[in-house]
């Protein structure tokens, strides 16, 4: 169902009602992002953006009999000002969350430099390949 949700938010991107955040200067904005059961949807901070977000938030329950889990799901800010995040918090009916998030092990920080962000993530994967070469070695030995 989710791959669903995920090809709602391409054709509301794809007809202009959906513009994503913009990340970075040389790449298109992003919508969405998911991996098995979770979804984050990246929206620009307005009331249009946020009522598209929500109606499709609302289809998607209505069309699939899931519900999105209050207690679990948030909304996070940046470059924002109070008066608009006031707004889409009363629209979408979700809390604030807070930066850092982790996200797939990935902790995301709009304030934090991105060279040190890929720092971590580059050696949470040399230690599991480190760990994988160990122990197919050692596996090989045996053979």
């Amino acid at each position: 169902m989710a791959e669903i949700l995920g090809r709602n938010v391409k054709s509301l991107v794809k007809k202009g009602l959906w513009k994503g955040a913009l990340i970075h200067n040389s790449i298109d904005p992003i919508s969405h992002s998911q991996f098995v059961d979770d979804t984050i949807l990246f929206g620009e901070a307005t009331e249009k953006e946020v009522v598209v977000i929500k109606k499709l938030l609302n289809d998607y329950e209505i069309g699939s009999g899931q519900s999105m889990n209050k207690e679990k799901s948030m909304i996070y800010f940046f470059n924002t000002n109070v008066r608009m995040q006031s707004k889409i918090k009363e629209i979408m009916g979700y809390p604030q969350g807070n930066f850092p998030l982790k996200y797939l092990g990935v902790q995301l920080d709009p304030g934090r430099q991105q060279n040190k962000m890929w720092e971590d993530v580059i050696n949470k994967c040399q230690v599991k390949a480190s760990s994988w070469k160990n122990k197919w070695l050692t596996q090989a030995g045996r053979i």
